[in-house]
């Protein structure tokens, strides 16, 4: 304002004549310091900016201009620019609001490596992609099923429980994936894991992976991938099945021997696996293994049999119902 006021009256001297600049100029005399006033410049008094030529008793100490002043640029206009009114103090002013600019503020520094999070500078706070956690977004997150279906891979192996995976290469140490093991979508769902989700789980030593038993894989001892000898898919976990002469020699089983493979074929939820259905197997609803009730071999799945008083009570079937095998 000062400098606009300033600047339009040079112009109108520049444009008047000598008797016109004095007039206009004694108009606005008390704009400028003067020696009648009682303030160095009365129409300076009160406006927002500290002012040396004001700031005495007589002159109400610029109006306050000088002591405490919260407005930006208070003390563009003077040199002392010092509180000098006794009356103020710190017991008697209002501090100055204060605020803080979120603009900008520095995220952890490696929270965008590997692109594992973005920071929000807003709040100085790590957003992280699925799979990541923590204040800098380091840590692997695989183990809530938000993670998404590449949240294990070989550069970040997953623990136990930890899913998606789609090989043992995704898994940390001895552990495998459900996936390539025929058991497929083996994560746990009250986790928060899709349905069809698969995780990493520590196998059974079954002690059927070096030929040493030619009658391993019966019974309650199912056998894993490149374990044998096996006589029938029953004998295999999962979706796994059971070969013919694949059996690899050179870990000392015989030339004949049938080992359990993985054909890629993940069976279908057929919903006859809780003993909720007494009618549940049929020939357009094939069983899977322990899935009952069934009535005939052509109600179970590929080359699995309809046993007899054999399904698992404690799942829920009746002591007389009968489950593939």
């Amino acid at each position: 304002m000062r400098f606009l006021i300033i600047t339009a009256l040079a112009a109108v001297a520049n444009s008047a004549s000598l008797t016109g600049f004095h007039v206009i100029a004694c108009t606005y005399c008390n704009w400028f310091p003067t020696t009648t006033s009682a303030c160095g410049n009365l129409w300076w008094k009160g406006d927002g900016w500290c002012d040396d030529v004001n700031n005495f008793a007589a002159c109400d100490w610029d109006g306050g201009d000088c002591c405490h002043n919260c407005g930006n640029d208070w003390n563009v206009y003077c040199q002392i620019c010092e509180c000098l009114d006794p009356n103020v103090n710190d017991t008697t002013v209002t501090p100055c609001p204060t605020t803080t600019t979120t603009a900008g503020i520095p995220c952890p520094d490696d929270c965008t490596d590997d692109s594992h999070g973005s920071c929000d500078l807003a709040t100085g706070t790590c957003t992280c992609v699925l799979g990541f956690k923590g204040d800098n977004c380091a840590v692997s997150d695989c183990s809530e099923g938000y993670g998404g279906t590449a949240c294990c891979t070989s550069s970040n192996q997953c623990a136990m429980g930890e899913g998606d995976c789609d090989a043992d290469d995704d898994c940390t140490g001895s552990l495998k994936c459900g996936q390539a093991n025929g058991l497929h979508d083996n994560c746990d769902n009250s986790l928060g894991f899709p349905s069809n989700y698969d995780c990493c789980y520590e196998p059974e030593a079954t002690g059927c992976a070096d030929g040493t038993d030619g009658e391993c894989c019966e019974g309650v001892t199912q056998c894993g991938i490149g374990e044998g000898d096996c006589d029938s898919d029953a004998g295999c976990i999962g979706s796994l099945k059971c070969g013919s002469n694949n059996c690899d020699t050179s870990l000392g089983f015989g030339p004949s021997w049938d080992c359990c493979y993985d054909d890629g074929y993940t069976p279908e939820v057929t919903g006859c696996a809780d003993g909720s259905d007494g009618s549940c197997c049929t020939t357009s609803n094939l069983c899977g293994i322990g899935d009952g009730d069934c009535d005939s071999d052509d109600q179970c799945q590929d080359d699995l049999l309809c046993g007899s008083n054999n399904c698992d009570t404690s799942l829920g079937f009746g002591p007389n119902w009968d489950c593939c095998e």
